[in-house]
């Protein structure tokens, strides 16, 4: 089959950039017996200048593979990086017919001598004065997600703002309140995490993150970076919710691998891990603090070896199942068992 792209933005020779003061809406679509890429924005060119978007109003961005079912391309490849900032809602969503592909990947190497091909992505929906107005959804309908932008940060910021951040490869439905999701039947059927955060990005939130990844073999949620996720501001309610579900034996539903991710809620946070029918549900290694409740879901067996702390407390809630819960953390918790 040949490799087509639906929309393509390249850099070369001079940074691309798109101002308006309203809304920016760009949608690319693959269809047909080819393989590639439905919104390509391609490395080219030399130096880290990222594409630029800025929106008195909302940004948009699609992409969909609607061309072979064997399609390995992504339907958002975002490798020359994107600077984007609006007033608005940000959203990145990708529609693929290959569950078992990535359906969005921002990526740059972390080479100076090939990374500067690269570019980093950050998503900032915030006024004039830096205030979160605005949310962004970060989405598929099936597939992975992938965050993997290792270029320095001093190059290009790599920071998501806005008032809720959502991020789903299930294709479900995100309430415009709180931008909690309800799932929808997606998910990566391969080695690929649902959702995978494999870079130290910043995620921060006025109000609340949610992430819900489902997988198969690979990770419902994988955090393998040194990412940074806060939630809450004054005003605002401040919660977190992961959820990651996934079938596999050998594989956790969540998986917090790398010790210096940092989550933050000023409220309540909530890993929910889904039945699987052996194996760890939950893994979680990073830093973690919380103002009111940790509230922990895992019908099978599960393990905290980070950092806890916060003034609230860590309650095992219900769920199918009664899976053990480890601590191995320094905890500054109370332990509530049940609901």
């Amino acid at each position: 089959f040949p490799v087509t792209i639906g929309v393509l933005i390249q850099r070369f020779p001079s940074t691309s950039t798109f101002t308006a003061s309203r809304n920016i809406a760009i949608t690319g679509t693959l269809q047909g017996a080819g393989n590639g890429t439905g919104l390509d924005l391609r490395e080219s060119g030399w130096g880290s200048q990222s594409i630029t978007m800025n929106a008195g109003g909302a940004i948009t961005l699609r992409g969909n593979n609607r061309a072979s079912t064997t399609n390995p391309s992504q339907a958002v490849y975002i490798g020359a990086g994107l600077q984007a900032r609006a007033v608005g809602n940000i959203t990145v969503q990708a529609e693929t017919n290959n569950a078992s592909v990535n359906a969005i990947s921002f990526f740059s190497q972390a080479t100076t001598t090939n990374g500067g091909l690269y570019g980093n992505v950050s998503l900032r929906s915030i006024d004039a004065n830096d205030i979160a107005t605005g949310d962004v959804l970060i989405q598929g309908n099936q597939g992975g997600i992938i965050f993997n932008n290792q270029l320095p940060s001093d190059l290009r910021s790599t920071d998501i703002i806005a008032r809720n951040i959502s991020i789903d490869n299930t294709g479900g439905t995100v309430n415009a309140v709180d931008g909690v999701i309800t799932p929808g039947l997606g998910a990566s059927t391969s080695g690929n995490a649902g959702i995978q955060i494999a870079d130290g990005r910043s995620f921060t939130a006025a109000n609340n993150i949610n992430i819900y990844g489902v997988g198969t073999s690979g990770h419902g949620v994988h955090i393998s970076g040194a990412a940074n996720l806060n939630a809450g501001s004054p005003g605002y309610t401040g919660n977190f919710n992961i959820t990651g579900v996934n079938t596999a034996t050998s594989v956790a539903s969540i998986n917090i691998s790398n010790v210096a991710a940092s989550l933050s809620a000023q409220n309540f946070a909530r890993f929910t891990s889904g039945v699987k029918a052996s194996g760890n549900s939950l893994n979680v290694a990073g830093l973690i603090h919380v103002g009111a409740e940790l509230q922990i879901e895992n019908p099978n067996a599960a393990t905290i070896s980070g950092v806890i702390s916060g003034p609230g407390l860590l309650r095992k809630v219900g769920g199918t199942g009664a899976g053990t819960l480890t601590l191995t953390a320094t905890n500054t918790y109370g332990i509530v068992t049940g609901k």
